[in-house]
């Protein structure tokens, strides 16, 4: 038993394409094949079980059982849309061909053709499922042409025809609306993918930027650290030494830069050049150009 279970759940698993449309027709297929399937061989058995001469229904079950797994094997194969083709085309037959031998438009299998119908909007698309309403009206006005003209069987085929048309109508509508949906989540799947990439350009770009910046800073670091000329800079509007270079230090009289570091640049101006220097720093502020020099302590 436990050998035979790995080839039952193969039986009921549905093929799988790279192809997103065909694998879901393909799965919608064989839940069908394998449900009619059940449905049969249930049948089967309580044909057995409660009817005195049984064989020509097992034959008929025994056929229509290995039709759907001839099916079956074709949709493994990779030809889904065939055996789609083929499962509709071969139970609408069944169906219409019955119905006529009976009651026609007015037999409860005519009527069943709907099921058929709805099968193959899902299978194939509205346009074929179109082709097999048509044809299925058509019939049924051919078989009340030739039957004996009545209110009632009329009644009965404009009754069948208008559930028909509206349900291929109903369908066609759905898949129109879902196809839009689906067109709307596509572009806008597009347009946030496009967004990504902008985003991610950004990105990278700004990385690179950054990197370059800091990359000059360090240089501009390297450059006034070994520089021979001593380097202050300050704030404003207080004049406060923010950073001095190792030659700054020296020239400056202080052992380390900590000691200047937060200092007043006027700090270091002699004192009879306090009244200009005080002038120069007012121009600074003001933003004038100062290309005097003052005499430090």
């Amino acid at each position: 038993m436990l050998l035979s279970l790995p080839g039952f759940f193969h039986f009921l698993a549905a093929p799988v394409f790279q192809d997103q449309e065909k694998t879901r027709i393909a799965r919608l297929l064989n839940t069908i094949l394998v449900g009619i399937m059940i449905i049969t061989v249930l049948n089967t058995l309580s044909v057995l079980l409660f009817i005195d001469q049984p064989v020509n229904t097992l034959w008929i079950n025994l056929l229509v059982i290995g039709m759907l797994l001839f099916i079956q094997q074709i949709s493994r194969k990779g030809r889904v849309y065939s055996a789609s083709l083929i499962f509709c085309v071969s139970l609408w037959l069944v169906l219409i061909t019955s119905s006529m031998r009976y009651d026609g438009v007015k037999d409860l299998l005519y009527v069943s053709i709907l099921v058929i119908i709805v099968a193959t909007s899902l299978l194939l698309g509205t346009r074929v499922a179109a082709l097999m309403t048509a044809a299925t009206i058509l019939i049924g006005l051919a078989q009340v042409i030739q039957s004996a003209a009545s209110d009632d069987l009329n009644r009965y085929w404009i009754g069948t025809s208008t559930i028909f048309i509206g349900n291929l109508l109903l369908f066609y509508l759905s898949d129109h609306s879902i196809k839009q949906s689906l067109k709307e989540v596509r572009n806008n799947a597009y347009r946030i993918n496009f967004t990504n990439k902008a985003l991610y350009a950004e990105i990278a770009n700004h990385q690179l930027t950054t990197a370059a910046l800091r990359d000059s800073e360090e240089r501009y670091r390297q450059l006034l650290e070994n520089s021979p000329v001593g380097i202050a800079v300050y704030g404003l509007p207080d004049f406060t030494i923010r950073y001095v270079n190792p030659t700054g230090v020296k020239l400056l009289g202080a052992a380390t830069a900590d000691e200047i570091i937060g200092l007043s640049a006027a700090d270091f101006t002699a004192p009879e050049s306090d009244e200009h220097s005080a002038e120069r720093r007012a121009e600074i502020v003001e933003g004038e150009s100062v290309s005097d020099t003052f005499t430090a302590r």
